[in-house]
């Protein structure tokens, strides 16, 4: 980010609800754990005071720091809450995902949506892909702009030449990530010769494959998945619902080729002659299966090049679109700061 408006670079806090047992480097910005334990979902109710204090508590001290320049960005529905507590303060939603469909269909879902909905109504919206956008347009809500997701040039890696993995797949446990059909898509592959392999984050899921004699990666690192994904000739994606979907992506950096059922946000890198690898997300799995075991058998898939390509290609376009949307955010943040200042100078 600094490197695109490096005159006028940004000091960034990371203010964590929980600390989390696999946290990602952020390099050189700073991360405060509001509640120095791992996020447990039975205690998280009974901790949301602890975090509310330890949350004011740290936006008096920035407050003091950093004065009418301090905004909020807010990257999840979980901390909306707290945003609401202060509601003076200028604001930013960055959604990568529409996140009400998280939770199964019903009042919860439909509350939860009221909330993402009017918090976002009375903020900045950045989002990260036109999927994103088009539907919080569609739900009343102009987003500031889009600040592309891609993944990572160092996805972007020599085709390898041996590639003994058929198929792998990302699974997940969560309802919308569609563990059932994965399970029944493993089945139907076990019945053909192709060879399949599985990376999930989840450690029940291993164990349970493992059982079943399903080659399994347990939260291996990201060189770990390069080299996997340099082996494997497609990846798999069968979720309900994906912001964006990194992994099919990642995967095509190293000449792997994704085949995805129609997600959303996976529609960005599904163009041209991988269009037709997007299935519907009514098209029944048998169909989606036999369809990738056909084509293996017949050699009738994009080939790693082209997987290749697209993703340079993509890595090219979303940097341009980021570094607009980043012009425009930073345009913004001064201007709220400044109409903020106004507004505590006419109430004295």
């Amino acid at each position: 980010m600094q490197e695109i408006v490096a005159e006028k670079p940004i000091d960034a806090v990371i203010a964590a609800m929980w600390r989390h047992p696999h946290e990602v480097d952020t390099g050189s910005i700073r991360v405060i754990h509001l509640l120095e334990a791992e996020p447990v979902a039975s205690r998280a109710l009974r901790q949301l005071p602890s975090i509310a204090f330890a949350f004011f508590r740290l936006l008096s001290q920035l407050r003091s720091a950093y004065g009418h320049r301090l905004e909020l960005l807010l990257g999840h529905y979980s901390t909306y809450l707290l945003a609401w507590f202060a509601p003076a303060l200028p604001r930013i939603c960055f959604n990568q995902d529409m996140e009400w469909l998280f939770v199964r269909k019903g009042w919860r879902r439909s509350i939860l949506k009221k909330v993402i909905l009017l918090t976002n109504r009375r903020s900045r919206v950045v989002t990260t892909n036109a999927y994103v956008t088009k539907t919080y347009e569609a739900a009343g809500v102009q987003p500031l702009g889009e600040a592309s997701i891609w993944a990572e040039a160092r996805w972007l890696r020599p085709a390898a030449s041996n590639r003994d993995i058929d198929v792998v797949m990302l699974v997940r446990g969560s309802a919308i990530k569609r563990l059932d059909l994965y399970l029944k898509a493993l089945r139907l592959f076990s019945r053909t010769s192709l060879r399949v392999a599985v990376i999930t984050p989840d450690t029940a899921i291993a164990e349970r494959l493992r059982l079943d004699a399903v080659e399994t990666y347990l939260r291996p690192s990201d060189a770990e998945m390069q080299v996997i994904f340099g082996r494997s000739r497609v990846f798999l994606l069968l979720s309900d619902v994906e912001g964006f979907g990194l992994p099919p992506l990642e995967a095509m950096g190293s000449g792997c080729v994704p085949v995805c059922r129609d997600a959303g946000g996976v529609r960005c890198y599904m163009r041209g002659e991988f269009a037709n690898l997007l299935f519907p997300l009514d098209t029944p799995i048998e169909h989606i299966v036999g369809t990738v075991v056909d084509r293996l058998q017949r050699n009738d898939l994009p080939d790693a090049e082209a997987a290749r390509s697209a993703f340079a290609t993509g890595l090219q376009a979303s940097r341009v679109s980021r570094a607009d949307c980043i012009r425009r955010l930073q345009s913004s943040i001064g201007n709220a700061a400044a109409s903020e200042a106004a507004h505590q100078l006419d109430a004295l």
